[in-house]
């Protein structure tokens, strides 16, 4: 996929894989690059959880057409507190179009990764993180969230949970978006998905994000992260894009090689007493 950006801060052409990554500070551009894709690309249905919808005359992309184009970001969450869980009833859209068996499927993914994240935290005797891989699961219903927790309580709404339920929800967003790429061509759009995860639930859904998207024939995904853990776990076979902007304005994108120093990343461990 070729996405063309011509505007007055970034002139150039992005080639996306199946699975990419953007990093960068605050302000770099990162979210107004995945705006531009979102609401460019063609796409015959959308799931927007605060995307544009009103295509950005600055974003022309070609090589790419996908039956359904879902966009979620982490500013919505906040939101779904004071104006209820209707916010979220395009999980339930995209829930009818699949069948439970494919949900299921997807889930036997996921309880692989964890063991094998588990069996890997014992070895390390680090046992007790193993809780923070996954602490909450949600689930939306016609009637609203329901929810558990790794100490088996459960409950409905989220008035009383902490933001951990955003995380949840895209752990179980992914296992329905890879249903529907059973049948369909899918572009998914994350915007700091990791935002309020524990770095064990970060690393988590890095590997989540990862294993399903490089697993499906028709699912590609595009991500844009602050966190140091999500990119270790969603790094191996993913195209890692830094994000710089200058004083001057203008927007730089390299290809990450593996570096430790990121811009905006990293820099606390060197101010830090």
């Amino acid at each position: 996929m070729k996405v063309k950006i011509k505007n007055n801060s970034f002139n150039d052409e992005l080639e996306l894989t199946k699975l990419n990554v953007f990093v960068g500070s605050n302000l770099s551009g990162k979210s107004r690059i995945l705006n531009c894709i979102y609401s460019s690309v063609d796409a015959n249905k959308r799931y927007s959880f605060n995307g544009y919808s009103t295509p950005l005359q600055e974003c022309e992309i070609e090589d790419a057409s996908f039956d359904y184009a879902i966009y979620v970001d982490v500013h919505m969450a906040t939101d779904i507190i004071y104006q209820g869980i209707d916010s979220l009833s395009f999980l339930n859209d995209i829930k009818n179009l699949v069948t439970d068996d494919q949900i299921n499927e997807s889930r036997t993914i996921i309880e692989k990764l964890l063991t094998k994240l588990r069996e890997k935290l014992t070895s390390l005797n680090l046992e007790d993180e193993a809780d923070y891989l996954e602490p909450l699961l949600v689930f939306p219903t016609k009637n609203g969230l329901v929810w558990k927790d790794f100490t088996g309580t459960t409950g409905e709404g989220v008035y009383h949970l902490s933001m951990a339920f955003y995380n949840a929800l895209i752990v179980t967003l992914m296992q329905y978006v890879y249903a529907l790429s059973k049948k369909y061509k899918v572009l998914l759009i994350l915007d700091e998905p990791e935002t309020f995860a524990y770095p064990s639930f970060a690393f988590f859904l890095g590997k989540l994000i990862n294993t399903l998207t490089l697993q499906s024939n028709n699912l590609t995904t595009i991500c844009a992260t602050h966190s140091w853990d999500f990119l270790q776990g969603i790094k191996n076979g993913a195209k890692v894009k830094v994000i710089r902007r200058k004083k001057d304005g203008k927007v730089e994108v390299n290809e990450w090689n593996g570096e430790v120093y990121i811009p905006g990343f990293g820099v606390t461990a060197m101010l830090s007493d």
